[in-house]
């Protein structure tokens, strides 16, 4: 809020530094579990490319993610989000390399909130106590369903100085896709399979 003033609501700025090649060769596998089917499990490999005189190394990072929802509904609901990352580095010289990074994140999703919500006559917004909370929901999880798709690719070109100073040039491109299939609509449609 000191950079960007106070707006409708408060945040922050993130900076996310992407994961670069090692000298040296590293190998790691992680395993997620938790509530509501949430799996996840992640690989990154990196090092030094053979043959190469180490002048180019490389780096691969994946991960795959699967969770449900928190509610029991009559169609089981996924949040798949799958990831893939490269990275390449070659030296020029001592002072001299450049590096190509590309990324891809595919999100298959059920954009459903589980809201327990309605009108009453009062035209308040209140919760449905007649219907049992674990079997309400909103929206229709047979008909709910989006995609995001993310591409990433940067090149760096770095050059250090003979006093110290560094000269960096780097050139990025993104591309974002989202389709959004959405009926939204109040009530227990999807728990119970009633018509819209």
């Amino acid at each position: 809020t000191v950079v960007y003033g106070v707006t409708g609501s408060f945040g922050g700025e993130i900076n996310q530094i992407l994961n670069a090649p090692t000298d040296t060769l590293l190998g790691n596998v992680g395993f997620e579990f938790g509530d509501f089917d949430r799996q996840r499990v992640e690989a990154d490999v990196a090092g030094p490319i053979p043959g190469t005189s180490d002048k180019l190394r490389g780096r691969l990072v994946g991960t795959y993610g699967d969770a449900g929802l928190f509610q029991n509904t009559v169609v089981d609901t996924n949040d798949i989000d799958q990831l893939l990352y490269g990275t390449v580095a070659y030296d020029f010289s001592a002072s001299t390399n450049v590096n190509l990074a590309l990324l891809r994140q595919d999100r298959d999703i059920d954009p459903t909130d589980g809201c327990t919500l309605l009108l009453d006559a009062d035209n308040r917004l209140s919760i449905p106590r007649s219907i049992p909370f674990g079997r309400f929901y909103c929206g229709d999880p047979k008909q709910n369903h989006a995609t995001l798709t993310n591409d990433f690719g940067m090149v760096t070109l770095e050059h250090k100085l003979s006093n110290d100073w560094r000269f960096e040039a780097k050139v990025a491109a993104s591309k974002t896709e989202r389709f959004l299939d959405y009926v939204y609509a109040f009530g227990p449609a999807g728990a119970f399979d009633l018509a819209d």
